[in-house]
C-alpha cells in the first residue's frame, strides 16, 4: 500500500495513531504526602493512565503528587495467556445462590470510556456498586456544614439505572478528611457533635437508597491496637458506638458495617456486618479465611469481601495469572461456603482503573478484567467457584426501582448528569428482571401490511446516542411523527415568517414553498376539535370561522400536498362514545361533500387498566367509510412506582390496542408517543404518573414490548399500508446554518456523503460472502481511543464484516519502536475487540519499507546483523500472536511498478533472500497462519504482478512456506486494470490463495450520482473477479466508512472511496457488492473463521 505519514483530525489514516493513554488527575483530592507504609489509597484515578508517586499509610487514602507519564498498564495487566475466556455473568451466578457480586466505581460523571461503562453497568456481572470516593467526608462536607452530593448522587443514579444495588462508603475514616476538620482543635463534645451531624446529613440524604454503610473504616492497627486518629484521640473508643447509633438513626434500613483491610484474623464487634477489604497479594493469602468468616457469622453478623483485588509484580505471566486465579477462587470458595457471607465486591472493574499501579510501584494486574476489558483466568476461576456453590447465602436486598429510590441531582451537577437522572428516568425502569429481546416491531408490522412508529422531538440538540440508535432503528420504528417541530408556534412564530429548521432536521429536507409536499405520508390536518361530549371545542378557529374551518383546512392541505393522506386526530376516540360519534358523523359529512379526508387518528393516550370498550368495532366503522384508521400517539400510563402487576396489566392493555388494529385491514399502523420512558411527556404532565412506553429509561424493552410483538406476529389479517418512504434526489439536503452544532457534526464530511437519495438496506456482506465460502472484512485502527459508537457498531457487525485487519497497530514502528522492546497494546486491543465480535483477524505486516522506527532506518547494518534483527522481530511478534490470527502479510510492497526490486533497507542489505528468510521465520513463529505477499497495482496482469507470479513460482519450488497473494486494490473510479479474473486465476493455479486485502476505489470530489454509479460498477467488478474463482478467499475494504478513509488526507481533493458514507449509510457500491456476492455460483474455500 502507499506509505502514508500524515493524518488529519477528521480521518483515521493508514499511519499509526497516538497512544490510548492520557494523563488526568487522580480520583481523589486528599493531600497526604508522606510514605509510611506499603498500603495506600484504593482511590482509583479517573483515567487508566494516571499515576502517583507519593503514598500514605492506608489502603483508603489518596495521593496528590502525580506524574503524567503514561504507563504500559494495558500490556502489563493483559492476560499473558491466549485463551479467550467467555463472559458468564458473575453476579448472575452469585445471585442464583443468594449472594451478590459487585464492583467499585468512581469518576463516572466525567468518564467517556464506553466499554468500561458497559462492562461496569452490566447487572449480569456486577449487581452491587460501591462509590470509591464519592461518599467520603472530603467530597460530601468539604466545608463545615455545607454538603455536596453531586458525585454520590451521580453514581447512585447510574447504578440504579443499571438495576444495581449500592453500598455506602464510608462515614468514619482517618483519611480523606477536609482540612477544616483535621486542622481544627476540637474538644470531645464538639467533635461528637460534628460526627453525628455529618452522619445525620449524609445518612439522611441517602436513607432508603443504599443496602449498607461502611460506618467505621480501618480503625485498628495491624497488631489489634486502636489506630491513632482524630476520632480515637479525641473521643476515645466510644466514637464507634456513637457512629453506629447515628447511622442507624439516619438510615434505619441500611446494614451497618465495620470495614478494614488485613482483618481476616481480627476480633469481631456485634454490629450488622463485617467487611473484609481483601487487598491481597498473589501467592500470599492469609490462612483460616473460612474459619474467620464463620466466627463473625456466628455472632449474627453478615460477612462480605468489600474491596477485593489481588495484585502481582509486573509483568503479568501465565504462572502469576494462574496463581492469581487460584487465590481468587480461594476467597470466593470461603464466601460461598458460609450462608452468612452475603457477597463480594472487587475494587474496580478492570486493571486500567485499579488503584494498585499508582500506589505499589511495579505492581498491578490485580482485577478480573485486563486493561482491554477482557476477562482473565481469575474471572474463570471466580465463575467456576460461584457456579459450584452448594451453600446458599441469604442476601435478598436487590435494588427495586421506585419513585423514591433515585435522588435528583443538585443544580450544580452537569447537564449530562441531570439529563439522565431525572425523576422520570428512574421511576420508569422495568421492575421485572426478565430480559426481553428485541424482535423488530416495525418489521413484524410491515410483514402484515402495517407500520409501527414513534414520535420524536429535539433531535437537533439530542446527544443521547442510545436513544437515537433505538429511535432510528427501522426494524423497530418505520414511521416518525415530529412531536412539536411542525406545529404552528414552531413553523410560523411570526406572521408569514416561516421557520423550518426543526422540521427539516427530522425530515432531512430544506425546500421553501409547499415545503413538505411529496415528503410526508400523512398530515394530521385537524387535531382535537371536539369536546368529550361531542360538541365543538371553543377555539379561535371554531369561534371565528365556524365548523367550515374543517373542510377549508382539508382542501387547503390537499392543494398544498396532493399525495399526502389527510387525517382527523384526537384523544378519547379509541372506543365508541360521544366524541368518536362526533368524528364519525363529521367524516360522513365531509365525504358526502367530496372533501379530501382519508383517515381517522386515535391518539390513544390511555391509562393502565382503563381501556375504553368496543375498540375493534370503532375501528371497523371508520374503515367502512373508506377511511384509514391509525393509532397515532399511543402510550399507556400508570401511577408510579411501576410494579410487576402494573407492568403486566400495561402489557395486556397494549396487546388489546394492537389486536384491535391487526384485526382490521383498514388499520394501517400504530405510533407510540416517543421511544422510551425518559423521553415521555407523561411525568411532566400527570403528577406521579409515568412508565407509559414500551422501553424503560435504560432503553430496555418492557413486558408491553413483548406483548405488542406477540400480537403483531400473531396477526392473520393483513393491512393495506404500502407507503414506505422511498427517497428522491431532493429529499436529502444539508441542514441550514442556523441549525445547532450537533447537526453539522453529522454532516461534516459532506464531500463523501452519498449524493443519491435512494435508501440502500443493509444485507450483510459477510453473511452473503460466508454463505459462498468466503469472508468480507474491514481494516480498523485507533479503536482504543475511538468514541464513535455508530462506527464501532457497524465495524463490529459480524454480518457485515467477518475479518479485521489492524491498519497500523501491528507495524514495526508500533511493535518495536525501540530495539528489542516490544509493545503489543494496540495490536492486542484490536485482536481482542475483533474476537469479542467473533471476527477473524489478518496480521499486517512483518516486512515493509515504510513505517520503520528510526533506530532501524538510521542504523548501519551488515547482512548478518540485519537478518538477525528481521528474524528476531518476526519471532517475537509472530510468537506473540501465534494461534490468534488467520494470516500474515509477510512481505509488503517489495517490487517497483516495472517489476524490479524496490530499493529498501531489506533488499539493499540482504538482497532478495530477505523474502524466504522472512517467510521461514514467520512460519516458525506461527505455524498455523497463512503467509501472504501483499502489494498494490497487482490486481490485473502487468509487470509488477508478473514479478510476484515469478517470485511465487521460485519460492514454492524452494519449499518456502508461502500460502497466498494479496492484492491491495487501492483503485480509482473508472480506471480499473484489465484481466482481473485471469490474473487471480494464475496465482490460484500455483496452489496459492488469492485475496483483495485493502480495497477502496476513490474519486475526485464532490461525489456525484454518476461517479457513485461508476464506483458501484467498479466494486462489482472486483467482487465478481473474486467470486468467479474458488481460490479467492475473501475481500477486505480499507476501513468502514468514508470519514475514516486514508484517502482524503493522502490524495488532495479525492475521497468517497468506501462502501459507507460519512454518515455510515450504505452507498450504491454497497448494493453492487451485495448483489454480486448473493449471485455467486462458485463457492470459495475459506474455512478460517475465529473460534473462541
Amino acid at each position: 500500500m502507499p506509505a502514508t505519514t500524515t493524518t488529519t483530525s477528521t480521518t483515521t489514516s493508514k499511519t499509526s495513531s497516538t497512544s490510548k493513554t492520557s494523563s488526568t488527575t487522580t480520583k481523589s483530592s486528599s493531600t497526604t504526602t508522606t510514605t509510611t507504609s506499603t498500603t495506600t489509597s484504593k482511590s482509583s484515578s479517573s483515567s487508566p493512565s494516571s499515576t502517583t508517586t507519593t503514598t500514605s499509610s492506608s489502603p483508603s487514602s489518596t495521593t496528590t503528587t502525580t506524574t503524567t507519564t503514561t504507563t504500559s498498564s494495558t500490556s502489563s495487566s493483559a492476560s499473558a495467556s491466549a485463551t479467550v475466556i467467555p463472559l458468564r455473568g458473575l453476579n448472575s451466578l452469585a445471585k442464583a445462590h443468594g449472594r451478590y457480586f459487585g464492583t467499585a466505581l468512581d469518576g463516572l460523571w466525567s468518564n467517556t470510556d464506553t466499554t468500561y461503562q458497559a462492562l461496569s453497568g452490566n447487572f449480569s456481572e456486577f449487581g452491587m456498586v460501591t462509590p470509591g470516593n464519592a461518599m467520603k467526608w472530603d467530597t460530601i462536607e468539604p466545608t463545615r456544614n455545607v454538603f455536596s452530593y453531586d458525585h454520590g448522587d451521580y453514581i447512585l443514579n447510574w447504578a440504579h439505572n443499571h438495576s444495581q444495588t449500592v453500598r455506602g462508603h464510608t462515614f468514619v475514616w482517618h483519611s480523606q478528611l477536609p482540612s477544616w476538620l483535621t486542622s481544627g482543635t476540637w474538644d470531645n463534645s464538639t467533635l461528637i457533635s460534628i460526627l453525628q451531624n455529618h452522619i445525620a446529613n449524609e445518612g439522611g440524604h441517602y436513607a432508603g437508597k443504599l443496602y449498607a454503610w461502611d460506618v467505621v473504616n480501618e480503625i485498628f492497627n495491624e497488631d489489634g491496637t486502636w489506630r491513632s486518629t482524630i476520632w480515637y484521640n479525641t473521643i476515645g473508643s466510644s466514637f464507634v458506638p456513637i457512629a453506629f447509633n447515628a447511622a442507624h438513626a439516619a438510615d434505619t434500613g441500611a446494614k451497618l458495617y465495620m470495614n478494614d483491610y488485613n482483618t481476616l484474623l481480627a476480633q469481631g464487634v456485634p454490629v450488622h456486618g463485617m467487611g473484609a477489604q481483601a487487598h491481597l497479594i498473589v501467592g500470599s493469602l492469609p490462612g483460616n479465611v473460612a474459619v474467620n468468616i464463620a466466627r463473625f457469622v456466628a455472632l449474627g453478623l453478615e460477612f462480605a469481601f468489600t474491596e477485593l483485588d489481588i495484585r502481582m509484580t509486573l509483568p503479568a505471566t501465565d504462572a502469576l495469572l494462574a496463581t492469581q486465579a487460584t487465590n481468587y477462587a480461594s476467597i470466593v470458595t470461603a464466601c460461598v461456603g458460609n450462608s452468612g457471607c452475603v457477597g463480594i465486591t472487587v475494587w474496580d472493574t478492570s486493571d486500567d482503573y485499579s488503584w494498585v499501579p499508582s500506589t505499589f510501584s511495579g505492581q498491578g494486574a490485580a482485577l478480573l478484567f485486563d486493561a482491554n476489558k477482557q476477562p482473565k483466568p481469575a474471572y474463570k476461576a471466580v465463575a467456576d467457584a460461584l457456579a459450584a456453590a452448594t451453600v446458599n447465602g441469604n442476601f435478598n436486598s436487590w435494588y427495586t426501582p421506585g419513585g423514591s429510590s433515585s435522588t435528583s441531582v443538585s443544580a450544580s451537577s452537569t447537564t449530562s448528569i441531570s439529563s439522565t437522572t431525572s425523576a422520570s428516568s428512574t421511576s420508569t425502569i422495568t421492575s421485572t428482571a426478565t430480559p426481553i429481546p428485541l424482535r423488530g416491531l416495525n418489521s413484524l408490522a410491515k410483514a402484515k401490511g402495517r407500520y409501527f412508529g414513534t414520535a420524536l422531538d429535539g433531535l437537533w440538540s439530542n446527544t443521547d446516542t442510545v436513544y437515537q440508535a433505538l429511535s432510528g432503528n427501522f426494524s423497530e420504528f418505520g414511521m416518525v411523527t415530529p412531536g412539536n417541530a411542525m406545529k404552528w408556534d414552531t413553523i410560523e412564530a411570526t406572521r408569514n415568517v416561516f421557520s423550518y429548521d426543526h422540521g427539516d432536521y427530522i425530515n432531512h429536507i430544506a425546500n421553501e414553498g409547499g415545503h413538505y409536499a411529496g415528503k410526508l405520508y400523512a398530515w394530521d390536518v385537524v387535531n382535537e376539535i371536539f369536546n368529550d361530549d361531542g360538541t365543538w371545542r371553543s377555539t379561535i378557529w371554531y369561534n371565528t370561522i365556524g365548523s367550515s374551518v374543517v373542510p377549508i383546512a382539508f382542501n387547503a392541505a390537499h392543494a398544498a400536498d396532493t399525495g399526502a393522506k389527510l387525517y382527523m386526530n384526537d384523544y378519547n376516540v379509541e372506543g365508541t362514545g360521544s366524541k368518536s360519534d362526533a368524528y364519525y358523523a363529521l367524516a360522513q359529512t365531509l365525504l358526502a361533500q367530496g372533501v379530501p379526508v382519508h383517515g381517522m387518528g386515535a391518539q390513544a393516550h390511555l391509562i393502565v387498566g382503563s381501556l375504553p370498550g368496543n375498540l375493534a368495532s370503532n375501528v371497523a366503522r371508520f374503515v367502512a367509510l373508506g377511511l384509514e384508521f391509525a393509532y397515532t400517539e399511543l402510550d399507556i400510563r400508570m401511577t408510579l412506582p411501576a410494579t410487576d402487576a402494573l407492568l403486566a396489566t400495561q402489557a395486556t392493555n397494549y396487546a388489546s390496542i394492537v389486536t384491535a388494529c391487526v384485526g382490521n385491514s383498514g388499520c394501517v399502523g400504530i405510533t407510540v408517543w416517543d421511544t422510551s420512558d425518559d423521553y415521555s411527556w407523561v411525568p411532566s404532565t400527570f403528577s406521579g404518573q409515568g412508565a407509559a412506553l414500551l422501553f424503560d429509561a435504560n432503553k430496555q424493552p418492557k413486558p408491553a414490548y413483548k406483548a405488542v410483538a406477540d400480537a403483531l406476529a400473531a396477526a392473520t389479517v393483513s393491512g393495506n399500508f404500502n407507503s414506505w418512504y422511498t427517497p428522491g434526489g431532493s429529499s436529502s439536503t444539508s441542514v441550514s446554518a442556523t441549525s445547532t452544532s450537533s447537526v453539522s457534526s453529522t454532516t461534516s464530511v459532506s464531500s463523501t456523503a452519498t449524493s443519491t437519495a435512494t435508501p440502500i438496506p443493509l444485507r450483510g456482506l459477510n453473511t452473503l460472502a460466508k454463505a459462498k465460502g468466503r469472508y468480507f472484512g474491514t481494516a480498523l485502527d485507533g479503536l482504543w481511543s475511538n468514541t464513535d459508537t455508530v462506527y464501532q457498531a457497524l465495524s463490529g457487525n459480524f454480518s457485515e464484516f467477518g475479518m479485521v485487519t489492524p491498519g497500523n497497530a501491528m507495524k514495526w514502528d508500533t511493535i518495536e519502536a525501540t530495539r528489542n522492546v516490544f509493545s503489543y497494546d494496540h495490536g492486542d486491543y484490536i485482536v481482542s475487540w475483533a474476537h469479542n465480535r467473533s471476527q477473524t483477524v489478518r496480521g499486517h505486516t512483518f516486512v515493509w519499507h515504510s513505517q520503520l522506527p528510526s533506530w532501524l532506518t538510521s542504523g548501519t547494518w551488515d547482512n548478518s546483523t540485519l537478518i538477525s534483527i528481521l528474524q528476531n522481530h518476526i519471532a517475537n511478534e509472530g510468537g506473540h500472536y501465534a494461534g490468534k490470527l488467520y494470516a500474515w502479510d509477510v512481505v509488503n510492497e517489495i517490487f517497483n511498478e516495472d517489476g524490479t526490486w524496490r530499493s529498501t533497507i531489506w533488499y539493499n542489505t540482504i538482497g532478495s533472500s530477505f523474502v524466504p528468510i522472512a517467510f521461514n521465520a514467520a512460519h516458525a513463529a506461527d505455524s498455523g497462519a497463512k503467509l501472504y505477499m501483499n502489494d498494490y497495482n497487482v490486481e490485473g496482469t502487468g509487470s509488477k504482478s508478473d514479478a510476484y507470479y515469478a517470485l511465487a513460482q521460485t519460492l514454492l519450488a524452494q519449499g518456502v512456506p508461502i500460502h497466498g497473494m494479496g492484492a491491495q486494490a487501492h483503485l480509482i473510479v473508472g480506471s480499473l486494470p484489465g484481466n482481473l479474473i485471469s490474473n487471480a486465476a494464475r496465482f490460484i493455479a500455483l496452489g496459492l490463495e488469492w485475496a483483495y486485502t485493502e480495497l477502496d476505489i476513490r474519486m475526485t470530489l464532490p461525489a456525484t450520482d454518476a461517479l457513485l454509479a461508476t464506483q458501484a460498477t467498479n466494486y462489482a467488478s472486483i467482487a465478481t473477479a473474486c467470486v468467479s474463482n474458488s481460490g479467492c478467499v475473501g475481500i477486505t475494504v480499507w476501513d468502514t466508512s468514508d470519514d475514516y478513509s486514508w484517502v482524503p488526507s493522502t490524495f488532495s481533493g479525492q475521497g468517497a472511496a468506501l462502501l459507507f458514507d460519512a454518515n455510515k449509510q450504505p452507498k450504491p457500491a454497497y448494493k453492487a457488492v451485495a448483489d454480486v456476492l448473493a449471485a455467486a455460483t462458485v463457492s470459495g474455500s475459506f474455512t478460517g473463521w475465529y473460534t473462541p
